[in-house]
């Protein structure tokens, strides 16, 4: 998984890509909040806006800043 911080300055509402894989894995190391139903990358707080199935059955999926972890 490639590395938020190569993007210093997070906003509420910037989008980022990351694949099926990278979900399961943030799943697995207790990043996944069910109550709010994001996921916490590096202090911030990332929710699924979109999902994207390739022709090769490769899922990407949109996340959307909806704030950091503090605010929460």
């Amino acid at each position: 998984m490639k590395k938020i911080g190569d993007i210093p300055n997070w906003n509420e509402g910037d989008k980022r890509d990351i694949t099926e894989k990278e979900i399961k894995t943030l799943y697995e190391k207790g990043l996944y909040d069910s109550y709010d139903k994001t996921y916490v990358i590096n202090g911030f707080k990332w929710k699924i806006v979109s999902k994207l199935i390739n022709p090769d059955s490769t899922v990407v999926y949109t996340l959307e800043c909806v704030g950091t972890e503090e605010e929460f």
